[in-house]
């Protein structure tokens, strides 16, 4: 497996640490041991026209796996509730389950929607990059869960045999990296309603409005007279 980094890792990244660093090493090692040179995993990604950073995204021949990393240290469970150490804030914080899961699934829609013109299908798992999860540790709502555990099976059952092997790798990089423009489909001109001044009115004798908006004048031209000729036929009397 060819690893490529996109993009720098920017400030966020050298202020974050070496813990999160040695972790996304690993998994990448992990992965790769079960790859060959077919694959190509990005790192650091942000796709082209967008600012979110996706980080570790598996392009190969059956597809492209966005992995969702979950940087959470020393989890722990307190009853229902579970807990992690967040080392920005210095304490323990209970894990935002309702957040992580929106975040993924926003990243996964966001790289479907990307990737959906040029038919190239797209699949994510979500993990904590620590050996030794607990299994009953599942972000609800998620596509897949995945555990360190598990990357060489998941590699082997999942990665290689996700569909047919029909994806231009070499296309697939390009197109997210922003070195050739992906395919945008064409939309359909919209059929412009004629106004209410044109169109017909069935309830109303099918009259166009602007016939309607005449005969509206001519009626109240007609009662204008009417009312005046009343009030002089008054006067005489």
């Amino acid at each position: 497996m060819r690893v490529v980094d996109v993009g720098p890792g920017g400030l966020s990244d050298f202020l974050r640490g070496g813990r999160e660093k040695a972790a996304e090493e690993n998994i990448i090692k992990l992965f790769s041991r079960g790859l060959d040179d077919h694959y190509i995993m990005l790192r650091n990604l942000v796709l082209p026209e967008t600012n979110e950073k996706l980080g570790l995204v598996l392009v190969g021949p059956t597809g492209v796996w966005h992995i969702e990393l979950l940087h959470l240290a020393s989890l722990s469970q307190n009853g229902p509730v579970w807990m992690y150490w967040d080392y920005e804030k210095q304490g323990i914080q209970v894990v935002p389950f309702n957040t992580l899961a929106t975040q993924a699934r926003s990243r996964l829609a966001e790289l479907r929607a990307f990737l959906s013109p040029d038919g190239i299908p797209a699949y994510q798992v979500v993990m904590v990059p620590m050996a030794n999860i607990p299994r009953d540790f599942i972000v609800p709502g998620v596509e897949q869960m995945l555990y360190v555990e598990d990357i060489a099976d998941f590699v082997r059952t999942r990665i290689k045999a996700a569909g047919e092997a029909s994806v231009n790798v070499g296309r697939a990089v390009d197109l997210l990296t922003g070195k050739v423009p992906r395919k945008v489909y064409a939309q359909p001109l919209a059929v412009r309603q004629p106004g209410w001044l044109q169109r017909h009115h069935p309830w109303l004798g099918n009259l166009t409005g602007l016939q309607l908006l005449l005969v509206g004048a001519l009626a109240a031209v007609n009662l204008c007279l009417l009312l005046s000729l009343g009030a002089l036929l008054l006067l005489n009397f």
